[in-house]
């Protein structure tokens, strides 16, 4: 084990970067004695050709090709080449980096090859994108100076020159609702920064400059911009601000939902500044803007003890994909909260991350190996944060907090309205309610945050939805109303579910208190208004991670029962849950208070089945089985409470009043907290 503290140890981070190289260097496809490819330019787990767009095509060959370069790069600029050595030698290593050098440089539409599954213009260039390779190219340049020839440095500014031309009187594009354009802007900007570093004699130079103050000032950008009348060269900042990539409270969304790794934005914000750092240049004091720290604040706020980012409103990427970058504004700029998060982050990658199956891995695990398209992208935008967080050149001053102290400093409870989220942290868990979540379906949220790996965020986690014989086709959150408790919040609201001719035909009603330190209390009822009839059914699930991450297996206990699930079980079955309550790993309770006493399950996954997508985790669920039935217009369909926490057996919870309108009236208590639903 490396023992990673709350400092940045570029050696110790190579020593650990170091255990992916022999799976990249499996990747390697030499093209011929000039140019040489890490990937495929057709992977075989991605249809290129029924893409009509190119972006992602090219996505999915140059990034993770240009992610590995600078990989093997850092080990150059760090000038520690002996740590891999008996991985790769010096000279094998200098001879890949240009030839992968040239194949990116020759492939461009300044170059002279083609590649026939780019599509149309069989190059890359001027795409969605672009700007994050071109920079990345720059990067290699600086990383790779001492062992690239005059020509390739040469080409490799021509690149990064052609791509910021592009930016010279173009507004910025604006956005925070359904798919924000901050990060986009930020990556755009950082081409600007590199262009101007890399060659400060090129005669665009100064429309390079003007640009990158116009689309700095439009990255983290909101309405209160609009307020703030200060001199921003010749203008104000309040007329220079042409977009909204931010709401009111510093929150934007990304694929329609609240992702709070969209605001790890700024690891693109240090590569601005990192390309005048790197050049041993000032950089310009407009990049510091009070809306990146500000940002940064939020996404602290939603890290794990273990450094991994919590979604309240789900992903859509695949699970456990570590982001060694997502601080690097707070590291940047010396902030021993984002120090001690990131050394977290390291030591559960050094420990969590080891395996002895050799089609493991290396840091985003449950793929096939394939070595080419989105599953070698994955593996190696880890790397590359691990080498750009090695390598950058970042504070070395160090400011003293002691763990509890930074613990305490991320401890919130807040209410997000335009992303529609309540969120509460504290030492011993994260708790949430998305009204709006991944698949546009309200979603509730724990992590434990003694195995914050254990609960999985997925499509309608703990409310589900339901399945009647008119198939529900959409569903709608007619409204909502939330407020902070002195420990949490309180929230409730309606979700009314369509058919395909868009007749409502069921009604929900659904509150989501927080209970204590580390659990929440959930109320939860759907009305029939039609004429129907119910499907056997699991609601409220909640899904449990049983991979590699958990250890592959999880210890189960329901009165009586006691069981280990392991995930090299393959069959299907069902296991009824004998008593009211279940525990799982002896520290997270789920347990009936009020409306139903029994109907508890537990569903073991037969394979890696989640997320839908990308499918490399295996997931148990934890439901309650509704049976078939008939149902009027007006019959309720499914009444249950339930609290779901921390805790290793059953707690004496008791209700008692009679439910009225989203469950006022009721009192639930368990002989230390008491609390009347009003």
């Amino acid at each position: 084990m490396l023992h990673f503290t709350d400092k940045i140890e570029s050696q110790k981070i190579l020593r650990l970067l170091s255990r992916s190289l022999p799976y990249y260097l499996k990747s390697w496809d030499e093209i011929d004695a000039d140019n040489g490819l890490f990937g495929s330019i057709d992977p075989p787990y991605f249809n290129m050709r029924s893409v009509g767009s190119s972006s992602p095509v090219i996505e999915y060959v140059l990034r993770p090709h240009l992610n590995i370069l600078c990989i093997l790069g850092s080990y150059i600029y760090q000038n520690n080449t002996d740590l891999i050595g008996a991985i790769l030698s010096r000279d094998e290593l200098v001879n890949k980096i240009k030839k992968g050098v040239n194949w990116a440089c020759g492939t461009h539409l300044t170059g002279h090859l083609d590649v026939e599954t780019f599509l149309s213009r069989k190059r890359w260039g001027e795409n969605w994108r672009s700007s994050l390779w071109a920079s990345q190219l720059g990067l290699i340049c600086v990383y790779c100076k001492d062992v690239l020839t005059k020509a390739q440095m040469q080409r490799i500014r021509e690149i990064v020159a052609f791509e910021a031309d592009r930016f010279i009187d173009l507004p910025p594009p604006g956005g925070c609702e359904v798919d924000t354009k901050i990060e986009e802007n930020a990556q755009d900007s950082m081409v600007l920064a590199w262009a101007i570093n890399l060659d400060p004699s090129h005669p665009n130079v100064e429309k390079w400059n003007e640009a990158l103050q116009r689309w700095s000032v439009n990255i983290a950008s909101s309405i209160h911009d609009k307020t703030d009348h200060t001199r921003f060269f010749d203008s104000s900042v309040a007329a220079s601000v042409t977009t909204q990539n931010l709401y009111p409270d510093m929150t934007a969304e990304n694929h329609g939902f609240f992702a709070p790794e969209v605001l790890a934005y700024g690891q693109w914000i240090v590569l601005v500044m990192a390309a005048y750092a790197l050049h041993n240049e000032e950089r310009p004091s407009y990049l510091e803007r009070k809306a990146h720290q500000r940002t940064f604040d939020i996404l602290l706020r939603f890290c794990m003890p273990n450094g991994m980012i919590y979604s309240p409103g789900g992903s859509d990427m695949p699970m456990f994909i570590p982001r060694p970058m997502a601080l690097a504004w707070g590291l940047w700029h010396n902030d021993p909260r984002a120090l001690h998060m990131a050394g977290r982050l390291l030591s559960w990658m050094d420990t969590c991350l080891l395996t002895n199956m050799e089609n493991q891995g290396p840091w985003v695990f449950g793929f096939q190996q394939s070595h080419a398209g989105w599953e070698l992208q994955f593996q190696s935008q880890v790397g590359i944060e691990l080498a750009m967080l090695a390598s950058l050149p970042f504070s070395k001053e160090q400011r003293f907090f002691s763990p509890g102290q930074i613990e305490n400093s991320i401890d919130t409870r807040h209410i997000y309205p335009y992303v529609e989220v309540c969120y509460r942290r504290n030492i011993r868990t994260s708790r949430s309610m998305a009204w709006k979540a991944i698949g546009n379906h309200p979603l509730i949220g724990i992590s434990i945050h003694n195995q914050p790996e254990l609960i999985s965020p997925f499509k309608g986690a703990l409310v589900g939805i339901p399945s009647v014989n008119n198939p529900v086709k959409r569903w709608r959150v007619t409204f909502h109303e939330d407020k902070l408790l002195r420990d949490g919040f309180d929230t409730f609201g309606r979700i009314d579910y369509y058919d395909a001719e868009s007749n409502r035909i069921l009604e929900r009603d659904l509150r989501v208190i927080t209970w204590g330190d580390e659990g929440l209390i959930v109320l939860d009822k759907i009305t029939a208004l039609t004429k129907l009839q119910v499907n056997e059914q699991y609601l409220s699930p909640l899904y449990l991670v049983n991979d590699h991450w958990t250890g592959n297996s999880l210890d189960f206990c329901s009165g009586s029962l006691r069981e280990t699930f392991t995930s090299d079980q393959k069959k299907y079955r069902e296991v009824v849950c004998p008593s009211f309550w279940a525990s799982i790993q002896n520290h997270l309770l789920f347990q009936f208070l009020w409306g139903r006493t029994k109907g508890l399950c537990y569903l073991p996954g037969a394979d890696r089945n989640a997320p839908p997508y990308w499918k490399n985790c295996k997931v148990d669920m934890l439901g309650v089985r509704v049976d078939p039935m008939d149902a009027d217009a007006g019959t309720v369909i499914y009444k249950t409470g339930y609290y779901i926490g921390a805790g290793k057996g059953p707690r004496p919870f008791k209700s008692a009043g009679t439910a009225g309108e989203f469950f006022k009236g009721l009192v639930i208590m368990d002989g230390k907290i008491t609390i009347g639903v009003d």
